[in-house]
């Protein structure tokens, strides 16, 4: 038979959505019936097909009027809307929604016709119909710690990295951006501002992690020639997608974590480099306003303006002048473990569900979440 909790996962790729899913799905298998619809995750799951959905779907689960299907993406959402409104599926859909921005018509007009909304942080909130909760993402602290600390040369030799500055024997400090390389992702602005310091630290270099696709070529082109005309080729290290299992240890290694995108949902790698005790350089969106006080001065990092290289130049200059201690990697993982412990999260979503079944939360309602009053707190 199929489980209570349907989860969407119709992108093949593995991206910041695919990093919530694998989070969540172990802990809240332990409290509620559920499976994945689509691809699957790196481990085992319980798989549910569109077949399965269409032949046992329009029985409702024992004890419950409905099952729940949740999507967080736009295909996802298409497809439990399809089953919902066409095949009879006996099914509510949530959506969850990062955007802090006007989604496409289409878009819209799908969420209006969703069950409700999970908002991943208020500004979201603020903007979206129906929502239901306000949660933000977590990430496993178990798996993202500070210990044991990565020293990048261990890192570098474990990759097989021997060139220039990453064998010398004295102390290297890596800038990092992990991502897709395109220029929303503020790649752009993040090895200008890499031209403008590195110079200043000879033994500083800068580490891009991610994938570009074929439509960014150009902008890749632009960006190597405008590292090798400023004589730092040699200085920034293109590791191409790193896997799930290998950030961890990308996050330990990294002195700074830098994520300057010019739109941002939450921004998973920022919190997964928290949990790492690594200080951030972050543009105001996403998880910014809850990651980072309002005090400039923060411990665990800097908020710099969207799109200004000059200003986060300046801002990964400061962190690197300070360089990171035994305190700053304290107040990076107590800002995790704060805020962000993934088990958070997986417990609320799962009190959404409950309220859902129970008939508690339909049509434009709001429930109260322990991390709304940690919002309100900052």
């Amino acid at each position: 038979m199929l489980p209570d909790v349907i989860i969407a996962n119709l992108n093949h790729f593995f991206t910041g959505v695919t990093a919530t899913l694998e989070n969540l799905y172990r802990i809240q298998a332990r409290e509620v019936s559920i499976g994945i619809h689509g691809y699957n995750l790196s481990f085992p799951t319980r798989k549910v097909g569109f077949w399965q959905l269409l032949r046992y779907g329009r029985v409702p689960p024992k004890g419950k009027p409905f099952r729940i299907f949740h999507a967080r993406r736009a295909i996802d959402l298409r497809r439990g809307l399809f089953l919902r409104d066409y095949c009879g599926v006996k099914i509510k859909v949530i959506f969850s929604s990062v955007k802090q921005r006007a989604h496409s018509f289409p878009l819209r007009r799908m969420i209006e016709r969703a069950d409700g909304v999970i908002a991943i942080t208020k500004e979201v909130a603020a903007i979206r119909p129906k929502v239901l909760a306000t949660i933000p993402h977590g990430v496993d602290l178990k798996k993202f710690s500070p210990k044991p600390r990565e020293n990048w040369h261990y890192y570098a030799a474990q990759r097989r990295l021997s060139s220039g500055v990453y064998s010398s024997d004295k102390q290297v400090c890596a800038i990092g951006q992990v991502g897709n390389i395109r220029r929303s992702k503020g790649s752009h602005i993040f090895v200008r501002a890499l031209c403008s310091i590195l110079p200043e630290y000879p033994h500083a270099i800068g580490v891009i992690a991610g994938r570009w696709l074929l439509k960014d070529a150009l902008l890749v082109y632009r960006l190597k020639r405008m590292l090798k005309k400023a004589g730092l080729a040699e200085r920034v290290l293109w590791l191409g997608l790193a896997s799930y299992d290998d950030m961890p240890s990308l996050m330990r290694a990294l002195d700074v974590y830098v994520s300057v995108s010019l739109e941002e949902g939450f921004g998973m790698a920022t919190i997964e480099a928290l949990a790492s005790g690594t200080p951030i350089v972050v543009t105001p969106l996403g998880c910014a306003s809850l990651a980072i006080r309002s005090n400039r001065q923060d411990k665990v990092g800097r908020i710099v303006p969207i799109d200004d290289h000059i200003a986060l130049a300046k801002a990964m200059r400061q962190l690197l002048l300070r360089g990171k201690n035994k305190e700053i990697i304290a107040a990076c993982r107590a800002r995790a473990l704060e805020l962000f412990a993934i088990e958070r999260e997986a417990r609320e979503i799962v009190k959404v569900y409950k309220k859902m079944w129970k008939g508690e939360c339909m049509g434009e309602c709001t429930i109260q979440t322990n991390t709304e009053n940690f919002i309100r707190s900052t």
